[in-house]
């Protein structure tokens, strides 16, 4: 059954990217599979390109990194509790 959610690895959450044309947007959605797993790196670990290109908002049209240099420190800010 889709909505069945099983422990994956025991107690990890697993997270899949995923964008539905009649949502419009890209959003993450859990897993119900198990999949391969990305380190984890700081910002200081992208190389120097890397860096640039998700700095360029030219390179993601109307969507907005949270994590760079231009927006990091306002997300930052909205997550802080009050």
């Amino acid at each position: 059954w889709r909505f069945n959610r099983t422990y994956i690895y025991g107690s990890n959450t697993s997270l899949r990217f995923q964008y539905q044309i009649d949502l419009g947007s890209p959003y993450l959605n859990f897993a119900s599979w198990d999949g391969e797993y990305q380190d984890l790196i700081m910002w200081e670990q992208l190389t120097d390109a890397a860096r640039v290109a998700l700095n360029d908002s030219k390179n993601f049209g109307r969507a907005e990194v949270p994590f760079s240099d231009e927006h990091y420190e306002d997300h930052l800010d909205k997550a802080w509790p009050l």
